[in-house]
């Protein structure tokens, strides 16, 4: 399907909709044929090994929950600071690509985008809250020995002190590592007993609002998946923080 453009710029629909087509639901699962040689092949008649694979599948958000999903994915998107803040700015900005749509409707019938945007907009009016954010708390008997292990794998350090003794952080803080290394600092911190977290979930959302990874935002959940099963992790990669 070809989608058309109008004044220059890309179809008004497709400019929003893949903000929400973010839930994961069930992979589609499927097998990659190969041949003797270990070629991938679409003819039955060569295929000598089968690979069951799975393609992970997202839907577009409906409820409520979905929603908190989709804030959040912008809010960290755009380094956005004030959650309140922020949520007015969405209204504005989904209220006037609602008026767009209005001006294609007599060709085009957006029912289903003009009702999705509406749902999000009453969303949006509710209070947003971050006190779905827990914040870690490290043990006071550990921080010292652990911002000596750790500080020269952060930036600004000032505001990597200020994490760990549990002070207010002024922007983000810069990990010079990966997503496996950032990842087996809070599974080790929580194995040694060193750190208080809330679930996976509220740890992932922390991590992603308080860090950057080689000046970059968090945008996938690599970090989730380690906190969920360690096992997956590379823990030859991991920082020592044995005290």
């Amino acid at each position: 399907m070809k989608h058309k453009h109008y004044n220059g710029h890309r179809d008004i629909i497709y400019d929003f909709t893949y903000i929400f087509d973010v839930i994961p639901t069930d992979p589609a699962v499927g097998l990659f044929w190969h041949d003797e040689n270990g070629i991938p092949t679409t003819d039955p008649e060569k295929v000598m090994n089968k690979i069951s694979v799975e393609i992970p599948q997202n839907r577009r958000a409906e409820t409520l929950e979905d929603f908190k999903i989709v804030f959040e994915n912008e809010f960290f998107k755009y380094h956005a600071t004030d959650r309140d803040i922020f949520s007015k700015r969405q209204i504005e900005v989904f209220q006037e690509k609602i008026e767009n749509i209005k001006q294609l409707e007599q060709e085009h019938p957006f029912y289903d985008y003009i009702e999705l945007l509406e749902k999000y907009i009453s969303f949006l009016r509710c209070p947003v809250s971050s006190n779905d954010i827990f914040i870690p708390i490290i043990q006071e008997d550990c921080t010292n020995d652990l911002i000596c292990k750790l500080q020269n794998y952060f930036d600004p350090k000032e505001q990597f002190e200020n994490f760990m003794n549990g002070c207010n952080v002024v922007g983000k803080i810069n990990f010079k590592g990966d997503q496996n290394k950032l990842a087996g600092i809070f599974i080790d911190m929580r194995s040694f007993e060193y750190i208080q977290l809330g679930t996976h979930q509220q740890t992932y959302d922390f991590i992603r609002q308080t860090f950057l990874i080689c000046g970059k935002p968090i945008d996938s959940k690599q970090i989730l998946t380690y906190l969920k099963d360690p096992s997956k992790a590379n823990k030859n990669k991991f920082i020592d923080l044995s005290i």
